[in-house]
């Protein structure tokens, strides 16, 4: 996993990015969707949003929208409603309004509002760094794990 920029957010809670594309209120768009940078879902999706490696993607399904189908990118801020698998490469948040419902959900690090629903099965693709400290008298016991992830 890579690592991009993290993902901020606005005084008003939502992310705080550009954002290249715009899918609006009362479109509904069937098929896939490739895109760069961020993309905002208003509206219905019945397809897949998949955002491009290397370009820090991000996807926001707004509080209105539903999106059917496969979630791709970097970031993925959920409010509105999403039937289908997610991959947030580096993190997923979920709204208090969010309703994400079956499939895998893979992520880096999650955050689920007081609220949100979501149902699936979590997959973490970050991988905990251990330390292991060592009693001087016996270097080969371990006295203690601490996880710094």
């Amino acid at each position: 996993m890579k690592n991009s920029k993290p993902l901020r957010f606005g005084a008003n809670g939502l992310p705080d990015v550009a954002m290249k594309g715009v899918i609006p209120t009362g479109t509904t768009v069937h098929g896939e969707v490739d895109f760069c940078g961020g993309l905002w879902v208003d509206g219905n999706v019945r397809g897949d949003l998949r955002g491009k490696e290397g370009e820090t993607p991000v996807i926001v399904v707004n509080q209105q929208a539903f999106v059917k189908g496969h979630l791709l990118a970097d970031h993925v801020v959920v409010y509105g409603t999403v039937s289908g698998n997610i991959e947030a490469r580096e993190t997923l948040f979920l709204g208090p309004s969010a309703k994400v419902k079956g499939g895998h959900v893979r992520y880096g690090e999650l955050t689920i509002s007081e609220g949100a629903t979501l149902t699936g099965h979590l997959v973490c693709n970050k991988v905990a760094e251990v330390q292991v400290e060592q009693d001087e008298a016996a270097p080969r016991r371990v006295t203690k794990v601490r996880s710094t992830g």
